[in-house]
This record gives C-alpha cells, sequence and structure tokens, in this order.
C-alpha cells in the first residue's frame, strides 16, 4: 500500500518535471487554460491527473484512463460516459477519493457512492473549505488547487508510514 501511495505522490508531484521545452510550452497553455474555465467537466479533471503523471499523448479520455490505471489511478467504470458533465464539488470529491482509494469516514464506507460523505472526507482531510456543499460548481481554478492539496496530502500520508 506505501509502494502504491508513493508512485501516485511521485505522479502528483513530480510528473510535470521532466516536460520538453516543447511540450512545457504546450502544458502551459494547458494549464493556463484550465485555470481560466468558469466551469470545469470531468474530462478536465482526468485530463489533469494524467498530464501531472507525465501523460504525453493524444487528448482521448480512453488514453489518459488507460495511462492512469496503469500507474495504479482508477476511476469509476462510467467516467469516460460522464466526461462533458460539468464538474461538482461532489463529483471531484467522490471520483478523486475513489480513484485513489483515500480511506473514508464510517458513513463514507457505509454509504460508498454518496457524493455528500465524499465532500465531508474531502473537508476533513483539508481539500476542501467547509463551506462548499456537493452540488457546487467547480471552476478550473478549484480543480488545479483541489489537485494541489492533494498531492500534499498523498506526500504527509507517504511520509507518515515511512
Amino acid at each position: 500500500m506505501a509502494s502504491r501511495a508513493l508512485a501516485i505522490t511521485v505522479i502528483l508531484l513530480f510528473g510535470w518535471i521532466g516536460l520538453s521545452p516543447a511540450s512545457a510550452a504546450s502544458e502551459s497553455e494547458f494549464y493556463a487554460a484550465l485555470f481560466r474555465k468558469e466551469t470545469a467537466t470531468v474530462e478536465d479533471a482526468v485530463r489533469l491527473l494524467a498530464r501531472l503523471g507525465g501523460y504525453d499523448g493524444p487528448e482521448r479520455i480512453e488514453s489518459e484512463l488507460r495511462f492512469l490505471a496503469e500507474s495504479g489511478v482508477k476511476f469509476r467504470k462510467d467516467v469516460a460516459v460522464i466526461r462533458n458533465s460539468r464538474l461538482t464539488t461532489g463529483n471531484l470529491a467522490h471520483m478523486m477519493i475513489d480513484a485513489l482509494r483515500l480511506k473514508g469516514g464510517v458513513m463514507a464506507r457505509v454509504f460508498p457512492g454518496s457524493q455528500r460523505y465524499a465532500v465531508r472526507q474531502a473537508v476533513y482531510l483539508g481539500l476542501l473549505p467547509s463551506d462548499r456543499s456537493p452540488d457546487d460548481v467547480v471552476s478550473g481554478k478549484d480543480l488545479l488547487g483541489f489537485v494541489s492539496k492533494l498531492a500534499q496530502t498523498m506526500a504527509k500520508q507517504v511520509a507518515r508510514n515511512e
């Protein structure tokens, strides 16, 4: 478990270091465009994790999901179907906590499909502010902040387990 968490942390924290100058420009454009988005989509969340993990293939969700699965990050099966859906706080929290298999509280284990309890877990982990509800729409800026905090949380968990 610790090695899997370490691999995911490396993906989240250090994936962008190996970029060539040409790909760094396109990466910068990607992050700048995402930062400006008023409403992020499920596909944006998948693409962000894949790019941070070092994926440099075509912008196709199937390829990105396959890359992430090979890295140990597995999303629910219908994520490709809902890729164009606007990203809500509940969907983001549920998707990321489930994909990275982060431990949830008792209620999250009793109701594993509940976005409400996923948001509570994300608040508890410090990934979201406490005033967020599951139906709040996530902007690109919010998505980048969430993933940044997620990387910090994963790094702390790895350090604690060593």
